[in-house]
């Protein structure tokens, strides 16, 4: 409630905390799905908007374990629309996300059967992706989001409520991402 008012942030980005926990009780309950020799580890950060502070501070602790773990990330942001948008760029266009993540994220979508397309982060853009990007780890992120539409619409307004979301994208990104799990 401060400079702007209060913005629930039900699509950005409480849309894709509640994948992770559904996709973790899903594997939870399913262990077979998880590929042998393969860890699974769903994170959610703070302070994103504000310097991706809690995404940085993560890998900074964490990056000799990561590069030796050849970590691979699939970051999500905002899931409110049918349409994945699978970034090759993040930081307003000027970081190149892993080919190896993007190719093996389109390969999810298309077994998954889910609508997507190839993304790139437009101005005033940036995800918790980028930490791991910045550190040479292999990462992108999956965002389903209409613009203009939606970002005059809802984007951080007031007006990003739970109305705002629809089960579609939601399943979505929970299909593909468990086929790019079941790929590792």
């Amino acid at each position: 409630k401060k400079n702007g008012g209060i913005v629930p942030g039900a699509a950005d980005n409480l849309s894709a905390c509640g994948v992770v926990v559904a996709m973790s009780r899903y594997l939870a309950q399913h262990p077979s799905e998880i590929p042998a020799d393969t860890e699974v580890c769903f994170i959610t950060f703070g302070s994103e908007e504000v310097g991706l502070r809690g995404s940085r501070r993560y890998v900074a602790r964490h990056l000799d374990e990561l590069k030796r773990m050849d970590v691979r990330v699939l970051n999500y942001e905002i899931i409110a629309y049918p349409e994945i948008s699978i970034l090759e760029r993040e930081v307003n266009g000027t970081l190149k996300c892993s080919p190896e993540v993007i190719k093996s994220a389109m390969a999810a979508a298309q077994r998954a059967g889910v609508s997507h397309k190839i993304g790139s982060g437009g101005l005033g853009s940036g995800s918790d992706a980028a930490p791991f990007l910045w550190a040479g780890l292999k990462a992108t992120t999956l965002q389903a989001f209409k613009t203009p539409e939606q970002l005059i619409a809802f984007y951080h307004q007031d007006r990003d409520t739970p109305a705002v979301l629809t089960i579609e994208p939601l399943m979505s990104v929970l299909k593909l991402t468990l086929e790019w799990v079941r790929a590792r």
